[in-house]
């Protein structure tokens, strides 16, 4: 069960809509690139490979890790980096 802050939002939308995807990678040491609207980095997953395996989209707040075939929020790519 999550727990529900006074304003009916669960702890984990409140990190979600307080941190942006692209500052929280760069805060966790990834380089970024701007592609377009996106922008890319080396696999979140597996480290190696070209710098494009990675796409963050800022405007949902989400990644996709192309190398590995998953991705997801703001916690999840924290937990795949730490």
């Amino acid at each position: 069960m999550q727990k529900l802050l006074g304003d009916g939002k669960t702890i984990a939308d409140k990190i979600k809509s307080t941190h942006p995807i692209i500052d929280t990678a760069r805060q966790l040491g990834l380089e970024l690139h701007k592609s377009g609207e996106e922008y890319r980095s080396y696999s979140v997953f597996n480290p190696g490979g070209n710098d494009t395996c990675t796409a963050f989209y800022a405007k949902d707040n989400r990644f996709y890790d192309f190398k590995e075939s998953r991705g997801g929020d703001v916690i999840d790519l924290y937990a795949a980096v730490k």
